[in-house]
């Protein structure tokens, strides 16, 4: 392949991908835990956009309420990367980190 080229396509990928990670960015992911007692809203960007804890859970010790917690809070997580690695199918750059 030709310089030219090659770098043609580097540059059509690179728009490919900033593409992705903009949709990725606006986009939001849900998840629940402990049998929907937890449940979080992340922004693909990464933070937190919202925690809802049933109050039932705060009947528990602090360990317990902790795990729930991350529990969801690392399902969301998945949920995002499993967007991005699906977005980013075709483009041969699957598991790379794209998106910190």
């Amino acid at each position: 392949m030709k310089q030219t080229g090659l770098l043609a396509n580097l540059a059509n990928m690179q728009k490919k991908m900033s593409a992705i990670q903009s949709t990725i960015a606006t986009s939001s992911f849900s998840s629940t835990a402990a049998g929907g007692l937890v449940t979080v809203k992340m922004a693909g960007t990464g933070k937190i956009e919202s925690l809802t804890i049933d109050p039932d859970l705060l009947k528990e010790d602090a360990a317990t309420v902790s795990e729930c917690i991350l529990a969801a809070v690392n399902a969301a997580n998945d949920a995002k990367e499993a967007a991005l690695k699906e977005a980013c199918k075709g483009l041969g750059i699957n598991g790379l980190q794209l998106l910190s």
